[in-house]
């Protein structure tokens, strides 16, 4: 019971009647409970802001109390909840929600509007608002929430392309690859994208495939505006090219490699409108034709692969957004290479991605590992993988910090020449 009396609400006087019931039962769930009235706290001074450490503080208390069991049957039906999602948005019921956010609609409305059966779409909205998707507001009767509004905005619909249908795409043969190249080391067997799709990556797929292609910079671009921290928050950005303003005539470069849509650049630009620079946004041809109207003047979008020489020299920064992880360690070097080549002495590389921890990671992480595996090859790091990676980019690179919020799950990795002062 104790996963539903308090998630809904944060009132304190709930946490109080948890802690008193708690209190008598277990010295651990008390330390649990102490741990969310204290994120609690701090969630409701931070503005909602520290939403990452409460939902964790919660989640260690719902392990606590949940049975192994439970645990397993729910996790069971995970598979079954996303494709029942992916359901709901074919038969567009959820973008019928969200046509008149203040409307509820009937299954028969929505079986008028859709042309799917009445029966079905009961049987898809019961999933829908079990999962919080939709409200259920009378009998077979349905309307839109936060969740159904957010969840029909673009990069949200191309994240669930990217995580939910195309692992249906290769999931079901990893058994037989497991089998085939047991004991799978990685850097020597293709990967497991490669062996479902008859020895084609992925990105030949997009390629290949626009929506695709379109689902996954849609979803780059949501995840950079909305789920993380922005790099010049975490990273004293502002203030490091003041200074190199100061010393040379120049306006300083930034280069944002494969940065997309020009989300983070954008971000940059907004926050300093009047800071003399240039920026310079880099990209495959396809996402680059795809930009909207409405980048900030300064920014300059460019054709790029990188993994050719890098035609931008002696910049202040060089960024990469959520490109490292994509690639295994020889693809990454050659990338790394291609920017190290052309840096300056007093050139700055920033990396934003997760760096792992050695122990007790958080799910967000391990699902971002796993999927990078098996889509593309790729992974996260951790800090000493991050370290010997750079040290063996040619020329070589070294880190000087790793830049963190509590509030996001990647952190700025601030890396400079090895042999620079």
């Amino acid at each position: 019971m104790l996963e539903y009396c308090f998630f809904p609400s944060l009132q304190k006087g709930i946490l109080f009647a948890i802690i008193r019931l708690t209190m008598a039962s277990s010295p651990k769930l008390e330390t649990l409970v102490q741990d969310i009235q204290k994120a609690t706290s701090e969630y409701e001074k931070d503005k909602g802001n520290g939403y990452p450490k409460l939902s964790e503080a919660i989640e260690a208390l719902r392990r606590a109390v949940e049975p192994p069991h439970i645990q397993i049957m729910k996790q069971r039906f995970h598979s079954v909840q996303n494709v029942c999602l992916v359901m709901a948005l074919e038969m567009k019921l959820l973008e019928f929600l969200t046509s008149d956010k203040e409307k509820s609609f009937t299954a028969d409305e929505l079986a008028t509007l859709s042309g799917y059966d009445k029966a079905l779409i009961a049987r898809v909205m019961r999933m829908m608002t079990a999962l919080n998707f939709a409200d259920d507001v009378g009998y077979e009767t349905y309307k839109a929430n936060a969740v159904t509004i957010c969840q029909m905005e673009p990069g949200w619909l191309g994240t669930l392309m990217i995580t939910n249908e195309w692992p249906l795409s290769y999931g079901p043969f990893i058994r037989e690859y497991l089998r085939k190249y047991k004991p799978c080391d990685l850097t020597k067997t293709e990967p497991l994208y490669h062996f479902a799709h008859n020895g084609e990556s992925s990105w030949e797929t997009m390629r290949k495939d626009p929506v695709l292609k379109q689902a996954f910079d849609d979803a780059m671009t949501v995840r950079n505006k909305h789920y993380t921290v922005a790099w010049h928050e975490k990273f004293p950005a502002a203030s490091r090219l003041s200074d190199i303003s100061a010393r040379s005539a120049v306006p300083p470069v930034i280069v944002d490699i494969g940065g997309n849509q020009g989300v983070d650049l954008q971000g940059f630009a907004e926050k300093n409108p009047n800071f003399q620079c240039e920026l310079i946004l880099q990209d495959q041809p396809e996402t680059i034709n795809r930009i909207q109207p409405g980048l900030d003047k300064r920014i300059k979008p460019t054709i790029y692969d990188f993994f050719t020489p890098q035609p931008v020299k002696d910049a202040a920064i060089y960024y990469l957004k959520s490109v490292l992880h994509d690639w295994d360690d020889a693809n990454s070097l050659a990338l790394l290479s291609n920017t190290a080549n052309v840096m300056a002495p007093d050139s700055t590389l920033l990396i934003h991605d997760m760096v792992l921890a050695d122990r007790h990671e958080s799910l967000v992480r391990a699902d971002m590992d796993i999927l990078t595996m098996m889509a593309l090859n790729g992974c996260e790091r951790t800090f000493t993988e991050w370290s010997n990676l750079l040290a063996n980019v040619k020329p070589p690179l070294k880190i000087v910090k790793v830049w963190s919020s509590p509030k996001d799950p990647q952190s700025v990795i601030e890396a400079v020449l090895a042999d620079s002062t």
